[in-house]
């Protein structure tokens, strides 16, 4: 959890980058009096941070804007998804926009990144972690993200652990000497760990009694070498330019950890949008009850692993990007596939995709063009409604209100417009 005490100082200090001596624009042309609202929506799909954070930013300027959140913090979103609605005086609104975007995108941003690394290393002993590698003045809010992502952070900051790295080694004189003195000058309580990059250095920090060895830039080969000859006696940490690297590949060489600078200065902005006025751009609609579902029987759920020969002939039939099994293996926790099989072929496709506790949505749906209007469609999307309400969750979708058919198809198995 996040206590503003932490964070207040930190947006003031982006409000007034942003702000300076007035929003001139909004100032200008805004009336006082003028009262709006709209929707935070994802554009890309990724993993929500910061929506709090977000609404901090327009309850300092003024306390009268409610944010109403969709999402919470740690939940997935696909495009077109509204993340939260916001209401208030329109200045406010409009003078805390990019501060409060800014923050929400970057911190989103960051804990895709966490999850996505999370997840290449699931089911294996390795636990991803960040590094001191953030953004000045973001520390807390980053590592934060990093969190919310489902990777663990590293040392908050220097005080927080001993890490003797080649430059202290070469000003100690040597691994020896630097973990002696860490031994006779740090406080008991904390660890030492020492970063090598040759089983030599590995071997002298072990007799040295370090308690992690960080494995720097290390081929695997090498990598799995030092993790076999370490044993269990120390803590392993695999680290250096990790985000270039196959995470899968590392985390089998039987490390510990895995350290990902990338994870804070390199995440890539989650794309979300806040638009006034625009609760008409996507339909989105609700089914709650097995009671009011319409079935239309005919499809069938399938094993991704399994069936995967199938799903991929779908997909390269359809003209759609290929998944690997490593792919699905790792998104199948996040989603449940059923299709329509007409003669050992798919000719309809749809998933559940789990987004929330609360609710699952229907997503992905595609028939494929030979097989349009025969009703495929409802038959495939019944079937996953049915899946979703059986596991206790909301049905959901959202669609561009362009997509008439979308729509169609979700009133047609009993879909409550939103």
């Amino acid at each position: 959890m996040l206590n503003y005490n932490d964070i207040d100082g930190f947006i003031l200090a982006a409000l007034r980058e942003d702000v300076g001596n007035g929003d001139i624009t909004t100032d200008s042309c805004v009336p006082e009096d003028a009262e709006s609202r709209g929707v935070f929506r994802a554009k890309s799909a990724g993993v929500i941070c910061g929506i709090d954070i977000a609404a901090r930013v327009f309850s300092l300027l003024d306390a009268r804007v409610a944010v109403t959140n969709r999402v919470r913090d740690g939940e997935s979103v696909v495009p077109g998804m509204i993340v939260a609605e916001i209401s208030g005086p329109s200045r406010a609104i409009l003078t805390g926009e990019r501060t409060a975007l800014n923050i929400l995108q970057h911190l989103s941003g960051v804990a895709t990144a966490a999850a996505n690394a999370a997840a290449a290393v699931s089911g294996t002993r390795a636990r991803i972690t960040d590094t001191r590698k953030t953004t000045p003045g973001m520390r807390v809010l980053e590592k934060y993200a990093v969190r919310t992502g489902g990777a663990a952070n590293h040392r908050f900051g220097l005080s927080d652990g001993v890490l003797i790295k080649d430059n202290h080694i070469k000003a100690a004189g040597g691994i020896d000497n630097a973990v002696a003195a860490a031994r006779a000058n740090a406080p008991h309580t904390l660890k030492i760990e020492v970063e090598c990059e040759s089983l030599a250095q590995v071997e002298e920090a072990l007799t040295a009694g370090a308690d992690i060895i960080m494995l720097d830039n290390m081929p695997l080969t090498q990598m799995k070498e030092c993790v076999d000859y370490i044993a269990g006696r120390a803590v392993t940490e695999a680290s250096g330019n990790m985000g270039e690297r196959d995470l899968r590949e590392v985390a089998e060489t039987g490390v510990d950890f895995i350290s990902i600078g990338a994870l804070t200065h390199s995440a890539v902005a989650l794309d979300i949008s806040l638009k006034l006025d625009d609760r008409e751009t996507f339909y989105g609609g609700t089914l709650d009850s097995l009671d009011d579902l319409i079935v239309h029987p005919g499809a069938v759920m399938l094993d991704p692993i399994a069936d995967y020969d199938i799903l991929r002939a779908f997909y390269a039939q359809n003209g759609g990007e290929v998944p690997t099994r490593d792919d699905i293996a790792r998104n199948n926790p996040k989603w449940d596939y059923f299709a329509v099989i007409e003669d050992g072929e798919i000719t309809a496709f749809a998933g559940a995709m789990h987004m929330t506790e609360r609710n699952w949505e229907i997503a992905g749906v595609f028939t494929s063009p030979q097989s349009r209007g025969k009703g495929l469609a409802k038959i495939v999307c019944s079937a996953v409604a049915e899946h979703i309400l059986k596991h206790g969750k909301q049905a959901t979708c959202n669609t561009p209100v362009q997509n008439e058919a979308m729509i169609g198809v979700m009133r047609a198995i009993g879909m409550t417009d939103n």
